[in-house]
């Protein structure tokens, strides 16, 4: 029997691979142009099975799988919705009675998940399907019951919209409440997980100025203060990653420290994100401003992410409960 860790490891490397050569070098931006390539890298993503991690008695998808191949789609700088489309089928599974739905989400029709308490979602514009998650209760609707406003957010082409919808035209799915739940848990680790592979691409980035970039006769980063200054942000990088995919496994696991673990991660991640975007906007200096650059591109969007639907906060209170509960046992 083969060690379930390489075979993960393998699979990330898979993951990476694939995505990397759909990105083929490129940055998702909010650039007009760039419209037509994401359609492109969109439809090879469809095409390669990738929103379909479900066993083979089509059962739901690991939730470490999933976090998996999020990481590796933040890596790769594609933004797509590939997050929404896995969290989607899985809570549509659970609930029952939407086989076909769902087959059309893994064939590509495009779903938006929506906070019921912001009413925003991300890749609004473009989607087929409107699903509301809240905690007590799950709504579907289409493009006929929803009304877009204006773009919010840092990271245009993640498309983060305000979105209105009337939930008398949707449709209420019957689902339990720990469904319902662990649906909202796993959004948060979605958007998580893609946190880390940006951050990654971020870190990435700047290794490869650091190496190239040079100053005094040497290349920057074999200056000491440098090389220490990397370390930091790359240490609480990894201690965000640890906790992710420990949620991950207790999700994975129905686990009930669960949610306080999803929290857990978030709260350092969003932490994390901060010293590290910081430092890489420090390391490049001026150029890191300028807009044909695409560093800015990555710092967007892991600040879109790190703020998603108001995750930090909402983890900081959570966390604070619990510290609370525990106390006055």
């Amino acid at each position: 029997m083969r060690d379930a860790t390489v075979e993960r490891r393998e699979l990330r490397d898979a993951f990476q691979t694939l995505l990397e050569h759909v990105a083929d070098g490129h940055v998702d931006s909010d650039d007009p142009s760039d419209r037509e390539r994401r359609a492109a890298a969109w439809d090879e993503i469809v095409e390669s099975g990738l929103l379909d991690l479900s066993d083979e008695e089509g059962g739901d998808a690991s939730v470490i799988d999933a976090t998996i191949l999020l990481v590796a789609l933040g890596r790769s700088g594609l933004a797509q919705p590939v997050g929404a489309a896995l969290v989607a089928s899985s809570v549509l599974r659970q609930a029952g009675g939407h086989d076909q739905l769902v087959q059309g989400i893994v064939a590509g029709q495009r779903v938006c998940l929506v906070d019921p308490h912001r009413r925003e979602g991300d890749f609004a514009t473009e989607a087929e399907h409107y699903l509301v998650v809240g905690p007590e209760s799950l709504h579907l609707a289409d493009r006929a019951a929803v009304t877009l406003g204006g773009a919010r957010g840092t990271d245009a082409a993640r498309d983060l919209r305000a979105v209105d919808v009337d939930l008398d035209l949707a449709v209420r799915l019957e689902t339990p409440a720990d469904a319902l739940s662990d649906a909202l848990l796993r959004r948060q680790l979605a958007d998580a997980a893609e946190l880390v592979g940006v951050l990654d691409g971020i870190v990435d980035q700047t290794l490869k100025f650091l190496g190239q970039r040079r100053q005094f006769g040497r290349v920057i980063g074999g200056f000491q203060a440098v090389k220490h200054g990397v370390v930091d942000v790359v240490v609480q990088l990894e201690a965000g990653r640890a906790l992710l995919y420990r949620a991950a496994r207790l999700l994975d696991e129905q686990d009930s420290a669960r949610e306080v673990a999803v929290m857990a991660a978030c709260s350092r991640l969003a932490r994390a994100s901060r010293e590290l975007c910081a430092t890489a906007f420090q390391y490049h200096g001026a150029i890191a401003h300028t807009w044909e650059f695409d560093l800015h591109v990555r710092i967007k969007r892991a600040m879109a992410l790190q703020l998603s639907g108001g995750a930090t906060e909402r983890a900081r209170e959570r966390i604070a409960h619990h510290v609370i509960d525990l106390a006055s046992v």
